[in-house]
């Protein structure tokens, strides 16, 4: 039975440390290379629910090297809308670097992805609008170098699938000291929860991230995907919850309405063909997009703006 283990947060650093100790430790050698993945999605501190805090990155890199010489690479790759570099600054990662931690842009520099020791996905509780959850598991997209990945979108189950059962990370954070509820998973709205996720599998760790969040994790179709292929359990009843109880850290997150969540899905399934039935998918995701700005934190558009905007993602491959 796979452990996952919850932790309120009181200290940082001691929930970090508890979160260790309830998953059993973790073991780091001499001269082995760590790669860490925050989620670094957009240039926004972390108190508003869209990215990982940089105390929790901090207190991961100091446990390993309170136990091993081993060298760690923070990680993180180019979008369409901002660089890996601009995001570092920004949020307080670049003052982390030191002889024996580099924060590195893959969309730069992606060998260094090509050989490791160990993955961390350090990822935040937060929703999205079209899979429903963004966790550890969909945290692992930002690996891939290419700056342009929104053409991904119509693929993602498959593309999260091979990203995970290549890198397999072995280590899964949730950082629940911010959350993010509505239309995640940058303009919703933050939700404090105070607490942090610890698991060795990124499908498990997001199944007990969805309990939390008052979510059926088979509900989440990359996680359906996942689970339907044998990797990693979504069944709650089959995962050794430790630390916190769900019953004492549940709290049922907002989320976009069901109509607008099922336009989404399935302009993005017409969105796997080629025009003009991608065209048409398009149109749906657009009417399911503007439908869901109602529950979000930014401006709602008309919808033709709406729809300049979604077509300007080119999911041309």
């Amino acid at each position: 039975m796979q452990k996952v283990a919850i932790v309120k947060i009181h200290d940082i650093q001691t929930a970090i440390k508890n979160g260790f100790e309830l998953i059993d430790g973790y073991d780091v050698k001499n001269r082995e290379k760590v790669l860490i993945k925050p989620n670094l999605c957009h240039v926004s501190s972390p108190e508003t629910g869209r990215t990982t805090d940089v105390r929790i990155v901090k207190g991961v890199i100091d446990y390993f090297l309170q136990r091993a010489k081993c060298s760690i690479f923070v990680v993180e790759s180019d979008t369409y809308a901002r660089t890996a570099e601009k995001v570092f600054k920004k949020l307080g990662y670049m003052e982390l670097e030191t002889s024996k931690v580099k924060i590195v842009n893959l969309t730069k520099y992606p060998d260094t992805i090509e050989q490791w020791d160990h993955i961390i996905s350090a990822a935040k509780l937060k929703t999205m609008l079209f899979e429903g959850l963004s966790g550890t598991y969909k945290n692992l997209l930002g690996m891939i170098p290419q700056m342009e990945k929104r053409f991904l979108h119509p693929f993602l189950s498959e593309v999260l699938y091979h990203l995970n059962t290549k890198y397999d990370p072995d280590l899964c954070i949730i950082d629940g000291c911010y959350a993010l509820e509505g239309c995640g998973p940058v303009h919703g709205f933050p939700k404090p929860m105070k607490l942090l996720i610890f698991g060795r599998n990124c499908v498990t760790t997001d199944a007990v991230a969805c309990h939390v969040m008052g979510m059926n994790p088979f509900d989440v179709p990359h996680l359906a995907y996942a689970y339907e292929k044998g990797y990693g359990e979504l069944d709650i009843e089959k995962i050794q919850i430790v630390g916190e109880s769900l019953e004492d850290v549940k709290s049922d997150f907002s989320f976009v309405p069901k109509k607008a969540f099922s336009q989404m899905r399935r302009g993005l399934k017409l969105g796997r063909y080629p025009p003009p039935v991608r065209n048409l998918g398009m149109l749906w995701f657009t009417l399911g997009n503007w439908h869901a700005g109602r529950y979000s934190s930014r401006k709602r558009l008309p919808v033709w703006r709406t729809l300049k905007n979604i077509m300007a993602r080119n999911w041309k491959v």
